[in-house]
């Protein structure tokens, strides 16, 4: 998820071995030299640590828009309480971002086995099985958000505890603004309830679900490096427009 923000510059890694290999040709080594040292260029951008986060954005959604988008052909069915964590992601002020900055350590279920029934919860996957999202998040992800979360488990917990913290389908019921299969709402509606329970104001993405229209996605709140709820940089911005659908749970679950 977050294409605009997070696909904004090329990463550092693939950027130093294309300019390693442009440098040799350049300097018009022979043909196999330039390989080799590009190789190596490579090998030593890929080992070297990436810069630690500026910011972090908790990404939280709406499990019934993601099933209208797979053509409710969800691997699960969505929550009718709660919004559902998509991840937190470690990003840069000038909208590039870190990823996959560990490969020495590798999702292991055992680590989160204390809090599994929680993750089932509150970061299911509708797209397969929960432990596959959850080692994607953690390997691309959760890996990156050092040194101000060390490990996996503790990873797995502060993005637990932040999403309950903002209680999203609760701001959005306390300003009327709730699930229908008929009502609509402006994106700046949307936002400032949220933002009145949060206490910051967040972005929020909308998805085009075939014949169905325009439905609320996924809510993005940044987070600062001390893990606070923080007004978002100026790269992070609601893309939604026109009249925004919250589609029920209730009526998918009869359907099926």
């Amino acid at each position: 998820g977050g294409a605009q923000l997070r696909h904004a510059r090329p990463m550092v890694r693939a950027s130093l071995a294309a300019a390693g290999a442009a440098l040799l040709g350049a300097a018009g080594v022979g043909a196999v030299a330039p390989t080799r040292q590009a190789a190596v260029l490579s090998a030593q951008a890929a080992s070297s640590p990436q810069a630690p986060a500026d910011f972090f954005v908790l990404v939280q959604q709406w499990g019934e828009s993601q099933c209208d988008q797979k053509g409710k052909s969800c691997a699960q069915p969505p929550s009718a309480d709660h919004f559902t964590i998509h991840g937190l992601w470690a990003n840069y002020n000038d909208g590039s971002y870190p990823s996959f900055c560990n490969s020495s350590y590798p999702f292991e279920e055992s680590q989160v086995a204390s809090i599994e029934d929680e993750l089932d919860e509150y970061w299911p996957s509708f797209g397969g099985a929960d432990t596959d999202f959850w080692k994607h998040e953690w390997e691309k992800h959760g890996t990156c958000a050092g040194p101000f979360i060390e490990g996996e488990l503790a990873f797995f917990k502060e993005t637990l505890q932040m999403a309950e913290q903002s209680d999203l389908l609760n701001a959005l019921l306390a300003a009327g603004i709730k699930p229908s299969d008929s009502d609509e709402y402006s994106p700046e509606d949307i936002v400032e309830a949220l933002a009145d329970g949060l206490g910051v104001t967040p972005a929020i993405h909308c998805s085009g679900a075939t014949g169905i229209g325009t439905q609320l996605s996924e809510v993005w709140i940044c987070v600062d490096t001390d893990l606070a709820f923080i007004e978002c940089p100026s790269i992070v911005k609601t893309t939604c427009t026109g009249d925004i659908a919250i589609p029920p749970v209730p009526s998918r679950v009869a359907a099926t």
